[in-house]
């Protein structure tokens, strides 16, 4: 699905342990002019993830920042979701509204399920890009579960590349993947997930 006009092209990335390490080899391959932008929820302690931002901002093409809440997200910026908080995302005027608030009943802060859901409610849930990483337990399962009813598309990192085989073994093992690949083949598959989005919005009457 496509709306007019929309930056309704999206990546979301789901990661915890063994994430840092992984995260710079993937986001460091992402070009300054990426037409999507990219949202990460990493389970990190309170308070790491501005750092993790401003590392990942120092080594990677694109901009990397802590995503803040009522920020309209832009294509070519990469999102670090707040620890300790939850982030989803609403489509306000056909953009992608972040959405910061405290949850206490969930374990994880930030909840890679809670992002996952929230896209999954969004009417461009089709043209999202869910990627579930290294990381132990199963959350994102269940948001990679709602955003595939909908038409979204999954990458799972493969088991060789994983420092936990965890999250991504519990999505590909439930046959929601698209794709599996290595962690060094992850940003190459984004980039041409987003390519055939705006191939196939440049179509659309």
């Amino acid at each position: 699905m496509s709306l007019p006009g929309a930056n309704t092209c999206l990546v979301a990335i789901g990661i915890s342990t063994g994430g840092p390490k992984a995260l710079e080899k993937v986001l460091a391959g992402l070009p300054v002019d990426l037409e999507a932008p990219v949202v990460v929820a990493q389970h990190m302690p309170v308070g790491f993830t501005e750092l993790l931002a401003k590392r990942l901002n120092s080594i990677c093409p694109a901009e990397v920042k802590e995503a803040k809440d009522g920020e309209i997200l832009q294509g070519g910026i990469i999102y670090i979701a707040k620890s300790g908080m939850q982030i989803e995302l609403i489509m306000r005027e056909a953009m992608f509204v972040a959405r910061i608030f405290e949850n206490n009943e969930e374990l994880y802060k930030p909840s890679v399920d809670i992002l996952f859901k929230s896209l999954a409610r969004t009417p461009a849930a089709s043209c999202v890009l869910g990627v579930i990483m290294t990381g132990m337990g199963s959350d994102g399962l269940e948001g990679v579960r709602e955003l595939k009813a909908r038409g979204g598309n999954v990458i799972a990192e493969s088991e060789s590349s994983c420092i936990v085989y965890g999250m991504s073994r519990s999505v590909i093992e439930a046959g929601l993947a698209d794709q599996v690949e290595d962690v060094s083949n992850i940003a190459e598959a984004i980039q041409g997930f987003i390519k055939n989005q705006r191939g196939r919005d440049s179509k659309s009457p």
